[in-house]
């Protein structure tokens, strides 16, 4: 419930924040950007809430699967996402220009991309580790095809975002989809938890 209640949160905080001053271009500039201006302390708490989250809906496959060692792997690479989304909130980013040059690098600008880099890696391979495993586990099985299909939809994402890197115009959204087809993941998955509670 936690998860689901934080990704309601999360959405509703990062409209908001598209809402206000300095107006960032969502299709053009990371979310990231968000963080920079008078009101980028939203976007930190939003980094927290995205990092407590995601991590509410792994302690539940946990218990579920102690055993398994796929799922503990999945759960390596999906903390992984977790501890960096987290993170982020303490590094604000440099905000890109259009061409995504950056005029004067920073220490904390530097971190956050270390961290985003990492969280991104981490979500489709956690994703997609732990659907292949919910196969063996009784109670997730029936999630395993919608929730793989998913965390295959991240990777997708993941892999245009990456090839978009160095044509700025479409960044913000792919980056977007991404962030939010591993949103996606966590509510289906969390919905079959509390299904089974």
């Amino acid at each position: 419930m936690v998860s689901i209640m934080g990704v309601v949160v999360y959405i509703i905080l990062d409209v908001i924040l598209q809402l206000l001053p300095p107006h960032y271009s969502p299709l053009r500039q990371a979310e990231s950007d968000l963080a920079v201006g008078h009101y980028g302390f939203i976007m930190n708490i939003n980094f927290l809430i995205r990092g407590i989250l995601s991590f509410s809906v792994i302690m539940p496959i946990y218990h579920l699967a102690k055993e398994s060692a796929s799922t503990l792997k999945g759960i390596v690479f999906f903390e992984i996402w977790c501890v960096a989304s987290f993170l982020l909130a303490f590094f604000n980013t440099d905000v890109y220009t259009y061409s995504h040059t950056v005029m004067h690098h920073t220490f904390h600008g530097e971190m956050h991309l270390i961290l985003a880099f990492t969280a991104f890696l981490g979500a489709p391979a956690g994703e997609i580790l732990l659907s292949l495993s919910f196969s063996k586990i009784g109670q997730l099985k029936t999630i395993r095809t919608p929730v793989l299909i998913l965390a295959l939809l991240s990777a997708f994402f993941l892999i245009l975002l990456v090839l978009r890197l160095f044509h700025g115009a479409y960044f913000g959204l792919f980056e977007r989809l991404f962030i939010g087809s591993v949103l996606l993941w966590i509510v289906a998955v969390s919905v079959k938890l509390i299904r089974l509670r």
